[in-house]
């Protein structure tokens, strides 16, 4: 199911959707970031539905409060940029930072530099601060072995530190200076040990970085290696992108070529790892409804997963839905680790859990977050039901509450839970309390913890 309303304020475009998150107007390569509480996507843009290839004439950046709701917040165009004019049609992949009160948008110039421009406001007015490349064709030429450059990736490391990543196939990092416009060191060279992408035993463009348990990962699309350093060696691991965690009208071309890796499930999965609220996820390109009948792959769209981590530092196959990220279904189960905030709690891998994850919550007032809770109309939910198991001390009980829009609750349930053996899980039926007559619309539905002690939580489901 994909429920979506774009719609025009003034000259700004919205959209409220789930997967895609923008669609049909050419969103792709998106890299998301969370800064000042707001989600920013910096992306590309597809010319149109009518494109035969990478026609891209400019560059965008899209905000959201909620994963939801999306406003365009600006628009970059390469002639306000340092490009020549015989690229002002290739306005490649992006990325964005945010840095002591000002936004650095890294653009490729098309398919062999890139450069940046500079703003106090993500909304702009943007401007480039060096009138020239910041990483040239000539520099990709002369290192060794060479790289295309192009597909810049802003990586802020632990202590602060900024990186710039990039390359096609030979991918190369290099510090930032504090002025975010300099390169404070040579570019190194990243090895990867034994990678494989959509063309085989190597990458691809499209590099990403990010850092998760003293973790780096080095990405390209939906592929992925790791190191315990930023400058690497890196190990390939695997792919984000599992076929059988994809719904069935999310997939898209040859499903059973071989080998496995050039099937079209796997292929321009160009995107971000990001996180916000103790959860990470995943954003990736999307050509499964693209418009553009006859070149998909030239009218992207955007689509958004949850991301979770085995106990090894792999990461377990991203779900790819029209349900997306942000929103959920009263009617069906709502998984614990899929939250959008969590305090004081921890998300981890359970062979007993539903989905192979659940979500553990340690002490009083310990809270789960599920923001728009879509309910089901002339359906109001009269019970909630709760998988859990806890050992050791218990918990003893759990507050659900269902809260308006506005933050005041309408609805409540408190759950007794019973001792169990800690193992496996359980489930328990608590009677909602309506504190309203009637509510139309979405909730908020928190889980709050109360009483000491620890118990883990699989799933809810409201009845």
């Amino acid at each position: 199911l994909i429920v979506a309303a774009v719609v025009l304020a003034g000259p700004v475009l919205q959209c409220m959707a789930m997967n895609p998150i923008v669609p049909n107007v050419g969103m792709a390569d998106p890299h998301v970031h969370f800064f000042n509480n707001t989600f920013y996507v910096f992306a590309t843009h597809d010319y149109s539905s009518n494109n035969t290839g990478f026609r891209m004439d400019n560059w965008w950046v899209w905000s959201s409060s909620d994963l939801v709701t999306w406003q365009q917040a600006s628009i970059v165009r390469p002639q306000d940029t340092c490009a020549d004019k015989s690229v002002w049609h290739e306005c490649w992949a992006t990325d964005g930072a945010f840095v002591n009160g000002s936004f650095y948008f890294y653009l490729s110039l098309g398919s062999t530099q890139v450069g940046l421009v500079t703003s106090n406001s993500a909304t702009g007015p943007w401007h480039d601060p060096l009138g020239k490349p910041l990483l040239s064709t000539a520099l990709g030429k002369s290192l060794n072995p060479p790289t295309t450059i192009r597909d810049p990736c802003v990586f802020q490391d632990d202590d602060g530190s900024y990186y710039i990543i990039f390359g096609t196939f030979e991918y190369y990092i290099a510090k930032l200076s504090p002025d975010m416009i300099s390169l404070a060191e040579s570019p190194r060279y990243l090895n990867i040990i034994n990678p494989t992408g959509p063309y085989g035993n190597k990458t691809d463009d499209k590099p990403f970085t990010h850092k998760h348990n003293d973790i780096y990962y080095l990405s390209w699309g939906c592929f992925y290696a790791t190191s315990s350093s930023v400058y690497g060696p890196y190990t390939y691991q695997g792919s984000v992108i599992d076929p059988a965690y994809i719904s069935p009208d999310f997939r898209i071309g040859n499903q059973t070529a071989e080998p496995w890796y050039t099937r079209d499930d796997y292929k321009d999965r160009h995107g971000s790892f990001f996180q916000a609220h103790g959860q990470w996820y995943f954003a990736t390109n999307d050509r499964s409804h693209s418009t553009d009948v006859n070149h998909s792959n030239a009218f992207r769209d955007t689509v958004i997963g949850y991301l979770h981590y085995y106990p090894n530092g792999t990461m377990a196959p991203v779900v790819i839905s029209g349900t997306g990220v942000g929103t959920y279904s009263s009617h069906t189960l709502i998984e614990a680790e899929n939250y959008f905030r969590l305090v004081d709690g921890t998300k981890m891998a359970d062979v007993q859990a539903s989905n192979g994850f659940a979500v553990t919550l340690t002490g009083e007032d310990t809270r789960i977050t599920y923001p728009n809770v879509k309910l089901v109309a002339k359906h109001w939910p009269k019970t909630v039901r709760v998988a859990y198991k806890q050992g050791g001390e218990p918990m003893r009980r759990l507050l659900v509450q269902l809260a308006a829009a506005q933050g005041a609750v309408i609805a409540t349930a408190s759950c007794v839970l019973d001792q169990t053996n800690g193992e496996e899980f359980q489930e328990v039926d608590c009677t909602m309390t309506k504190l309203v007559e009637e509510h139309i619309g979405s909730v908020d539905l928190s889980v709050v913890a109360q009483g000491a002690g620890t118990m883990t939580l699989d799933w809810l489901l409201l009845l």
